[in-house]
């Protein structure tokens, strides 16, 4: 069953045209990342910047975006750019892009295919503006991991096998999955604030287009953002302490628990909320996928705090 639905993916022309877009992206991206690892101690953070780019090329011979899709997200790098700058002075101003990101997230919604639906269109509009700074935070916090880019590869997988017209999001699939090798094995590059707003309206605006056949679809599809959105929740209950995901070995191996748990919450959102039959019981089903996310964060947290650092037992 596996290597029959590998084939449906790799057999489609859409996702070879992500793919050809992708892996030039990939290399560029990777020779700029290593040299910002060695001269400046840092990945490179352009993963946001890259995805979008290379899904934008990678339309032009299949699928090519509406005219305001393009322009939604120039305002949406040029958003998250003004922003990057800003949190260079306060790092709390990441919540002013927010604001900077309703404009561009606004263009997009005009071509989503779903007029008559407001609330796609508004749920699009807070998944870019809240979703975006969700992600910029995320990958701040954890910028020398690589873990957004590997986890955003993750989210469009479940995307895919949500939303029941596929072909831009094959483009995006094949656009992404080059770009997992600058955040794993070797952290090469991260999100960077500059390019998580226009890479979430790139997924939102995917989702939103592609689910219109079924419309549980765009509901499931944006919640397979899943720990990027629940993750600076979790931090913020734990008033900004370090959590468990602070106290993983800086490995390569690292990723390997967060992007299981990511999968996780991932599958739950697509395979679940994302083929119900009504709009009602996605978005209840969405919600409890979220929150039982986060009390299993907090309840392992809760657990991995319990252990002595050095000893290997619990305190009583």
């Amino acid at each position: 069953m596996i290597a029959i639905g590998l084939h449906a993916i790799v057999s489609r022309t859409e996702f070879r045209h992500g793919l050809q877009a992708g892996i030039p992206c990939a290399i560029a991206g990777a020779a700029v990342g290593w040299f910002c690892v060695f001269r400046f101690r840092r990945p490179a953070p352009i993963g946001g910047l890259l995805i979008t780019l290379a899904f934008v090329w990678g339309t032009r011979h299949s699928q090519v975006l509406p005219h305001n899709v393009t322009n939604g997200l120039v305002y949406l790098v040029m958003a998250g750019f003004v922003t990057e700058l800003l949190t260079l002075l306060w790092r709390p101003l990441v919540v002013v892009g927010i604001g900077l990101a309703i404009p561009g997230a606004l263009v997009l919604t005009s071509q989503t295919g779903s007029a008559s639906a407001s609330w796609i269109r508004t749920l699009v509009v807070v998944t870019v503006t809240v979703g975006g700074t969700l992600v910029a935070d995320f990958d701040h916090r954890y910028h020398a991991t690589g873990w957004s880019v590997v986890l955003y590869a993750i989210s469009v997988v479940g995307l895919y096998s949500t939303v029941p017209d596929t072909e831009r999001a094959l483009v995006l699939l094949g656009a992404c999955l080059p770009l997992i090798l600058m955040g794993w094995p070797v952290a090469l590059a991260s999100f960077g604030t500059t390019g998580s707003y226009a890479a979430v309206g790139v997924f939102a605006w995917v989702a939103a287009f592609e689910g219109v056949g079924r419309r549980s679809a765009v509901i499931g599809g944006v919640t397979c953002l899943a720990l990027f959105l629940i993750e600076p929740v979790f931090r913020l209950l734990k008033l900004e302490a370090p959590t468990m995901f602070d106290k993983l070995p800086k490995t390569a191996l690292s990723v390997l628990p967060v992007a299981a748990a990511h999968a996780v919450l991932v599958a739950a959102a697509s395979r679940m909320a994302g083929i119900r039959p009504t709009v009602k019981q996605a978005g209840e089903l969405a919600v409890v996928d979220l929150v039982i996310g986060l009390v299993i964060l907090m309840l392992v947290d809760g657990e991995t705090n319990r252990i002595r650092p050095g000893h290997g037992r619990v305190e009583r």
